[in-house]
């Protein structure tokens, strides 16, 4: 059979149908049922680690109006027979996703639940059909389906079409909750006091979850998936059976992310082992419970992208972004430079511009300015960056540079304090997948942590390094030109390792990470800044050029082993401006002033060629 791996795919039946590569995780359903007695199980992974899939596959097993025999086929779930006899299409199954509640405002939102659920009951509507359904149910049915149920209607409808259901198969309902958590994330993130968004959410949430999980004799059991445990906000409190297993937990922790031996079989199909180092150097390095993973997400979509073209090179799938809204308004054609520029400063905002015809007349134009909205993976880490009274960008360092950090998790987590503790953040960065724990056998709640794979390594630069780059007051910056014009050696050594101590080390100090820290402090100060251009005989690492007053700094960076070494550095610098004859090949400029710079750890030395 020719090998198909299918990017996106979330619906089982339909990935199985399609002859689509599937990692054989059914073997949870045997756990879930025959060794735990949970009423209630909640997994809380990061984004992108298969939780839909699996919401999926599981109700495709137990779903009694389906017929599943042939997509599970040949999987390890069939070699339990006496369980797959016992089990399989023999529950009805209600199953219900949240990951689309995304609005600007708590009644955007709660329109978008209300669709939810009138969706469910659009695919149950046989259900209406049979008499041994309530009437008053089915009245309430058709009002959820028509969203025009009220509120406490809504609250009460997974109960009500779970009753329903029971009511015509005569059988208790597996309940699946898919994301569950979504709805009071997007609330935190728009909630002001103009704008009350969270509270309102979470009294919604809360009613659905208590009225279907607490003591409703119609549930055989839920499985509830998201990214956070709730904790405080109490939406599990009564529930009989509830059990929560985060990326800290040993059990279930193979299910979600593949494994090695998976990784290597896929590749083995695709006939792809030759590119196994990249794919863990990129993909691999997480750590849930004491299960060794990669991101599924991410090997997929690379697997797809190498069987198009052998030597795909391997990118950030991972850091991607969901539209919450668009928004549209007509603009001025003069006006629409400065409105996206506005737009584009407002974190996290993305713009364009579409010219529309007016009335016919191609010469009188106004501009439809898009505003589209965005909700980026990479938004929370920034959250807790801007967090000045965290002191955090040691830590952050220490992290990017390979190390390793000792903090306090839980794994139970509020969304309306997530950003009050220094606590709460690395906790809220272990359950997102930003970082991982570092050693599979620790336990308790002091963990060590660590970026996962370079993957997760880009966004921490893409993000943390810029933060504090943009952050950076630029009368520093100012302070270190007017010293290397006035050839000021002191003055310009005490500036740069002052830019070099407020901004994020990464790298371990390699002589690249100082190259591309000198050519991103000139960066907005006016000039024309180039980065090893061949000039002369060689390349320099910095050319910046005044044209203005017609004149040019060429600088040469070493990294030094030792502080004593940075005198000697700056004098070999010096030297191999004058070798490779670098100023000669600076043209049309009447000043050239020729600097080598010595860095070592923090500190810069700066001597001129005089």
């Amino acid at each position: 059979m020719e090998f198909k791996v299918g990017v996106g795919k979330s619906d089982f039946a339909d990935l199985r149908k399609s002859d689509n590569y599937y990692v054989d995780k059914t073997e949870i359903l045997y756990e879930l049922v025959h060794d735990t007695d949970n009423k209630v199980t909640l997994f809380t992974r990061p984004r992108r680690f298969g939780k839909t899939l699996m919401i999926s596959m599981i109700e495709n097993f137990f779903n009694i109006r389906k017929d599943s025999r042939e997509i599970f086929e040949g999987l390890k779930i069939t070699e339990y027979t006496e369980f797959c006899d016992a089990w399989m299409n023999q529950y009805p199954v209600l199953s219900i996703s949240f990951k689309d509640m995304e609005a600007l405002t708590f009644d955007g939102a709660y329109k978008m639940l209300k669709t939810t659920v009138a969706d469910v009951c659009k695919e149950l509507d046989d259900l209406m059909e049979e008499g041994a359904v309530n009437e008053a149910d089915a009245e309430i049915f058709r009002q959820l389906m028509y969203t025009s149920a009220d509120e406490d209607k809504v609250k009460n409808s997974l109960k009500i079409i779970m009753r329903m259901l029971y009511a015509v198969y005569g059988k208790k309902v597996i309940l699946l909750i898919d994301e569950y958590d979504v709805p009071l994330a997007k609330a935190s993130e728009k909630d002001t006091a103009e704008n009350p968004f969270y509270s309102p959410m979470l009294d919604v949430v809360k009613g659905l979850m208590s009225t279907a999980l607490k003591d409703n004799e119609y549930l055989k059991f839920a499985v509830i998936t998201g990214c956070l445990k709730i904790a405080k906000e109490s939406i599990f409190t009564g529930t009989n059976n509830f059990a929560s297993y985060s990326v800290l937990d040993e059990d279930f922790s193979e299910y979600f992310g593949f494994s090695g031996h998976e990784v290597a079989e896929l590749l083995a199909a695709a006939d792809r082992r030759d590119k196994s180092d990249v794919i863990k150097e990129w993909y691999d390095g997480y750590v849930f419970g004491d299960s060794f993973v990669y991101c599924p997400w991410d090997v997929i979509n690379y697997v797809s992208a190498l069987k198009k073209r052998k030597n795909a090179r391997p990118k950030n799938y991972w850091k991607n972004t969901s539209i919450i809204n668009t928004n549209y308004r007509y603009i001025p054609a003069q006006d629409k430079f400065s409105y996206a520029r506005k737009l584009n400063e407002a974190m996290p905002v993305a713009s364009s511009i579409e010219a529309d015809v007016v009335d016919g007349n191609l010469d009188q134009r106004n501009v439809r300015l898009i505003s589209v909205d965005y909700t980026s993976h990479n938004g929370i880490l920034l959250s807790f960056v801007k967090r000045t009274d965290f002191k955090v960008k040691g830590k952050f360092e220490m992290l990017m540079n390979g190390g390793r950090i000792v903090q306090t998790i839980s794994d139970e987590l509020a969304y309306d304090t997530l950003y009050s503790s220094e606590e709460h953040l690395w906790s809220v960065l272990l359950m997102t997948g930003y970082l991982t724990k570092a050693d599979a056998s620790e336990e308790g709640e002091r963990v060590s942590l660590k970026i996962p794979n370079r993957e997760i390594a880009s966004i921490f630069e893409d993000t943390v390094v810029t933060y504090f780059q943009n952050t950076i007051d630029n009368s520093v910056q100012k302070s270190m030109m007017e010293a290397l014009w006035n050839q000021d050696e002191q003055a310009a050594s005490e500036a740069i390792s002052e830019l070099l101590w407020k901004t994020i080390s990464y790298n371990d100090y390699h002589e690249d990470y100082y190259h591309a820290f000198l050519a991103g402090a000139f960066v907005g100060l006016g000039y024309e800044v180039e980065s090893n251009q061949e000039k002369g005989l060689g390349r320099p690492d910095i050319l910046l050029k005044d044209e203005d007053h017609r004149r040019a700094i060429i600088i040469e960076a070493k990294r030094s082993k030792r502080e004593s070494d940075m005198d000697a550095d700056c004098d070999e610098a010096i030297s191999q401006i004058i070798r490779q004859k670098y100023a000669e090949g600076v043209y049309g400029y009447g000043q050239i002033l020729c600097y080598g710079a010595a860095f070592f750890q923090k500190q810069a030395k700066i001597k001129r060629l005089s």
